[in-house]
């Protein structure tokens, strides 16, 4: 399990730099550990998905894709020059 040992590291980081607080009501990173913080973050998130969801990477792909194609479409048949998405539809969680 290649991301529980980024994720412990990240862990072990967080907890070995006085300062950085990471909780459900405050987040703080001291700005002279940051740019480690988030690289530990980001191979944590990275390993994580790899592990847990193979295919999402792919699958994000061809639905970005589909989408694209379909703006594509829309914007051609309306004769726009791009096309406008409800931030409120965007920020939407279907479940």
């Amino acid at each position: 399990m290649r991301w529980y040992q980024t994720y412990t590291e990240l862990k072990h980081f967080i907890a070995g730099n006085h300062g950085t607080e990471i909780d459900k009501d405050v987040i703080t990173i001291p700005q002279q550990v940051r740019s480690k913080f988030y690289r530990l973050f980001d191979r944590a998130r990275t390993a994580f998905i790899e592990e847990e969801f193979p295919d999402l990477p792919f699958e994000s792909g061809c639905l970005s894709e589909s989408y694209t194609k379909v703006e594509e479409e829309v914007i051609n048949l309306k004769n726009w020059e791009q096309t406008f998405m409800s931030l409120q539809l965007a920020l939407t969680n279907p479940s």
